[in-house]
């Protein structure tokens, strides 16, 4: 039923809307996706529907929003178009459910009248405001709802507000009250060291649990109470624990954080944080919704780099970055990733979401539009160079996890790329590595450290690459290794300084497991070292002890070990293998000389584990001590 009142002539004069032809209050908005009206009857409440809009695109058509129902909600896409007018009296305002995405048109008008605008978050999916080439009038009452999983760590998050009438930490994150929890579910408890006086902070801790980027570093925020979510650029680091009632080390939980006030429209210009020391700017995404990196990367040719960096509360104990590589169009990689091939089938990772900050190379700012926005997308993967790169390039990539109880967990990882259309000797290429609060393994070269590494095809010879691994524990870890489109006449072998030589698949996946004991050799930073080489390799290219005795490969598989020598003088060598303990366990006599390989069997009595194996002379001078890991 259509209905034509004067009353609405009325009411449009009065707030300056020029008459329309039509009129059609909306009594609530459908559960359906709206564009399917011919459906609408009750909602699941039972909230009759009538009377019923035909459309939102009937040139001329004003529809408004009336005060009968207290919750008007609507889901999937809601498209205002053709130059159609919505306005919103109702003083309980509309909520976007999860998913759900308000489109509003060249010519079009949605007016929420500054009443509440609730753009809802859950496991599955967040609401938006989607790309908006019409007019989007008195938004000033609009709560963004970002849905945290129950992960204990940090998120690089954003705020997509106006600065004007933002809200301040504590009046969003923390729901407005210092060391409380007002409204279950919502907000995090966060703290601070500074227990003489915490300045709006929840409660005590050794750091602050929210930060702002200064350029170099993460500093803490002074003052929750006064700092606006929108200061610093509205990009911030945060340690979410769970709702307000999870106040320290307890079970984590998952939580909804939220912030009002008046969303961001139109083109943001100059968008980010540049570094000062670092080669990289911190990015907040600025609109209520999900941005396409790819649109990003294309409208801002020069400035967005072909890599970004997101913090992933997933990784590890607490988060840690991971590495987003745009390969070519459409097709992103990621690093640290374990699998067959990174998920690059859906390309998940190329969307920043609503709330979300994130890294790029280089000090630059970006310009984002309302073009970039993407409305919902699959929760896959979702966190909370100069040349491009080729499709068929060598890609080789390492995972580190730390292993506990059979279980591994994922720390953090690197990639090496060959391609002729990259120099080994520029680092213009090569993507920074970002420092997580716990381990680390990165690229270093000429003193840089990197997560992904673009070097030239190889020729003849070898090409080394050093990695450097630090803030490690007194645990097991291991690296997961994968190769994709590599040349098969190219041998790769890991260097382990502490243990020995290990020969990986350049076809597929290899892993290799290995401990980090109170011996400073195991924590070396330098301890591990990849050797590419055009033929093939074996532990003696390189060997740099003058024994020339290496254990290859190192884990031990099937109980055998093999023992190489490089340019041994001839004579009797005896080989023991020692415990934790120093227990001997087994022991050898060997007659050898010049190059070779003895296979030595471990008896089955010897358990699995960590070992000394040591070779000495008929004088009983030790030649080489070696440590190696019996994995099975």
């Amino acid at each position: 039923m259509r209905v034509l009142t004067l009353v609405i002539s009325t009411f449009l004069a009065s707030i300056g809307v020029v008459r329309a032809t039509n009129y059609y209050p909306i009594n609530a908005i459908g559960y359906d996706n709206v564009s399917n009206y011919n459906n609408w009857t009750t909602d699941p409440g039972g909230i009759p529907m009538f009377p019923k809009p035909l459309n939102f695109s009937t040139a001329g058509d004003v529809f408004y929003l009336n005060n009968n129902v207290t919750n008007p909600y609507f889901t999937g896409n809601w498209t205002i178009a053709n130059g159609v007018q919505v306005i919103v009296t109702n003083t309980y305002g509309v909520t976007g459910l999860p998913g759900a995405t308000l489109l509003v048109g060249t010519g079009s008008t949605f007016d929420m009248g500054g009443n509440p605008f609730i753009l809802k978050s859950n496991s599955v999916a967040t609401a938006a405001i989607g790309n908006t080439t019409g007019s989007i009038l008195n938004a000033t009452n609009v709560t963004v709802e970002r849905y945290m999983t129950a992960t204990r760590g940090w998120r690089l998050v954003a705020a997509p507000l106006n600065a004007s009438n933002a809200p301040t930490i504590l009046n969003s994150w923390q729901e407005g009250v210092k060391g409380g929890n007002p409204n279950p579910g919502f907000g995090t408890w966060v703290t601070s060291p500074y227990a003489d006086n915490l300045n709006g902070y929840d409660g005590v801790s050794t750091t602050a649990s929210v930060k702002h980027w200064n350029g170099v570093a993460f500093d803490s925020v002074a003052n929750t109470a006064t700092t606006k979510v929108t200061d610093h650029n509205g990009a911030y680091f945060l340690f979410v624990r769970g709702p307000k009632s999870v106040t320290g080390i307890g079970t984590p939980d998952s939580t909804v954080l939220r912030m009002t006030g008046a969303i961001n429209i139109g083109t943001q210009s100059n968008v980010g944080i540049i570094g000062t020391t670092q080669n990289v700017s911190l990015i907040p995404n600025p609109f209520a919704s999900s941005i396409d990196y790819q649109q990003v990367y294309n409208g801002n040719p020069g400035a967005a780099s072909s890599d970004f960096f997101i913090y992933d509360a997933s990784l590890g104990t607490i988060g840690a970055y991971r590495t987003v590589t745009r390969v070519a169009n459409n097709i992103y990689h990621i690093t640290p990733y374990v699998g067959t091939t990174p998920p690059n089938s859906n390309n998940s990772a190329r969307y920043i979401r609503s709330g979300q900050s994130f890294f790029i190379n280089g000090k630059n700012t970006l310009n984002i539009t309302e073009a970039m926005k993407v409305g919902y997308v699959s929760p896959n993967f979702n966190v909370f160079k100069t040349s491009q790169d080729s499709v068929t390039e060598q890609d080789f990539s390492l995972a580190l996890s730390s292993v506990q109880n059979n279980a591994a967990t994922l720390l953090d990882g690197i990639r090496v790329k060959f391609d002729a259309n990259y120099s080994s000797n520029s680092i213009l290429d090569d993507a920074t590595k970002l420092e997580n609060i716990t381990e680390n393994i990165a690229i270093e070269n000429q003193n840089q450290r990197y997560s992904i590494e673009r070097r030239s095809l190889i020729a003849n010879g070898n090409d080394s690459v050093q990695l450097r691994f630090w803030n490690n524990g007194v645990k097991n870890y291991q690296f997961d290794f994968e190769a994709t489109n590599f040349d098969p006449s190219i041998s790769v072998l890991l260097v382990d300084k502490y243990i020995g030589v290990t020969q990986l698949n350049n076809a597929a996946s290899s892993q290799y497991s290995f401990a980090v004991d109170n011996n400073a050799a195991s924590y070396d930073p330098h301890r591990f070292q990849l050797v590419f080489g055009k033929a093939a390799l074996s532990s003696k290219d390189v060997m740099t002890n003058k024994s020339n005795f290496s254990v290859f490969p190192n884990p031990v598989l099937g109980r055998t070990i093999q023992l190489q020598y490089h340019e041994i003088k001839a004579g009797d060598y005896t080989v023991n293998l020692y415990n934790t303990l120093g227990v001997l366990v087994y022991s050898q006599t060997l007659s050898i000389k010049g190059d070779g390989v003895s296979q030595l069997t471990v008896p089955a009595t010897a358990a699995t584990g960590m070992y000394t194996l040591q070779v000495t002379n008929n004088n009983y001078q030790e030649l080489k001590a070696v440590k190696i890991l019996i994995a099975e």
